[in-house]
């Protein structure tokens, strides 16, 4: 898989995925995850889901057991999860995924990238 993680923007991190996951790129991710949230600031995640990307169960099992072990820090620093695919059964499995397992921060998902880049822009937007 190719992952490219980017930070450049603090504090609108992205993640982009293509290909199959290795366990380096889920020990990669997993460890910017960390280092994101170590940072005690409020934050979003953009993960962009390219043609062909995939990770397997145990893959799964490590982000799923991560995001709950970090619960109470992601409820408080991490402001919103959009997730882009342009896959409609992705998107349907990561909505049913996010109803049966709800994170505790907004998620989103969406078959394009500008309205996700915009929605989780207005997640760290002042209240009016």
């Amino acid at each position: 898989m190719t992952l490219h993680l980017d930070d450049s923007v603090w504090p609108h991190v992205r993640a982009s995925l293509s290909g199959p996951a290795s366990e380096a790129d889920v020990s990669r991710y997993v460890d910017a995850m960390n280092a994101w949230l170590d940072r005690r600031e409020p934050h979003t995640l953009l993960i962009h889901v390219k043609s062909g990307a995939s990770t397997t169960s145990g893959q799964r099992r490590v982000i799923t057991d991560w995001i709950r072990k970090r619960r109470l820090e992601l409820a408080e620093f991490r402001a919103a999860v959009a997730v882009v695919t342009g896959s409609r059964t992705t998107r349907a499995a990561a909505n049913a995924a996010y109803w049966l397992a709800p994170p505790p921060y907004e998620v989103a998902v969406f078959a394009d990238l500008e309205p996700a880049q915009r929605w989780v822009r207005r997640q760290l937007a002042p209240a009016r």
